[in-house]
């Protein structure tokens, strides 16, 4: 991402939430929505959040699934460290800065299934 972009982000990354919630209309289905299509086999589903910011969709998908485990992505270093004082004390939840024109790093274990589906879905 450039890094201008990345810049603006983490300066109003403070008044994100706020701000979403005054420029999406029906702000409350729209974060729902996701979650009413996931389908998922059990109480306790992995999800990868890419472009996670402050970790709104994370939240209304924990309402449903107390007991997911959940990789926040997102380019806003800030962004990130909102979510992780939302979540704090939630270890299942990990949170990784990357810009999203670089490859997702496999170096976090917690990524790497994520990776291995994105590489089958390249294949065909």
């Amino acid at each position: 991402m450039d890094e201008r972009i990345r810049t603006q982000f983490n300066a109003l990354s403070s008044e994100y939430d706020s701000f979403r919630r005054k420029l999406i209309p029906a702000f409350d289905a729209f974060y729902s929505a996701g979650i009413d299509f996931l389908s998922c086999a059990g109480n306790e589903p992995t999800v990868l959040d890419v472009g996670a910011g402050t970790g709104i969709f994370t939240a209304r998908l924990l309402e449903r699934y107390p007991k997911a485990t959940v990789t926040l992505l997102d380019f806003s270093d800030n962004m990130l460290e909102i979510a992780q004082k939302k979540f704090s004390g939630n270890g299942c939840i990990a949170y990784t800065a990357f810009s999203f024109r670089r490859t997702i790093p496999v170096c976090s274990v917690r990524i790497f299934p994520f990776v291995q589906y994105f590489q089958k879905i390249r294949l065909h």
